[in-house]
């Protein structure tokens, strides 16, 4: 699938479909960069908000579609909205590491998916990347509270949310708790 994905530009935003769900629905994206095993993505959620980025399975995408009626109604709605992704400043090379520094470097919450998860298997702060092997997430549930410390191996990572729409509302919950 990179021979399809990287064909477009990262201003097209795009609504990009992949295995993992309903066939209905699709990932609204710019596509930031892609490899052979994983692309990132700059999300835009279904009300033209900004919804972080996420780091995919790049063989999990099965078709992409571009200037349909409905992402020319997300794009206007970003721009009316006066959205804007912040500037991805992680490793472009290795997209899950590079997800992770950069999680930790701006606070921000991740999802983690592991590898033959249907789930998301953890949600929290990244807290430590240890050799580039493992990676500590402070975990947070979905009430704001810290709920102790996961321990990953980096290599058993297959999709990361950074920042996305439920994620900024934990970190809400979490900064806003007693």
């Amino acid at each position: 699938m990179k021979h399809l994905l990287g064909r477009f530009k990262s201003t097209d935003l795009l609504e990009i479909y992949t295995y993992e769900g309903d066939v209905n629905k699709c990932l609204v994206a710019y596509i930031l960069q892609t490899n052979e095993e994983y692309t990132l993505l700059a999300t835009v959620g279904t009300s033209g908000l900004y919804d972080g980025h996420y780091v995919i399975s790049t063989e999990s995408v099965v078709s992409v579609a571009r200037e349909t009626e409905y992402l020319k109604k997300i794009k206007n709605l970003y721009n009316l909205k006066k959205q804007v992704h912040p500037t991805y400043t992680g490793n472009t090379e290795d997209l899950i590491r590079g997800g992770l520094e950069f999680s930790q470097a701006q606070n921000y919450i991740v999802s983690l998916m592991l590898l033959d998860s249907e789930e998301y298997s953890t949600t929290g702060f990244v807290t430590e990347i240890i050799e580039n092997e493992t990676v500590v997430i402070s975990e947070v549930d979905s009430f704001g509270f810290v709920d102790g410390k996961r321990f990953i191996d980096i290599e058993a990572i297959e999709h990361l949310t950074i920042n996305g729409e439920e994620e900024q509302d934990i970190k809400l919950l979490f900064s806003n708790n007693i």
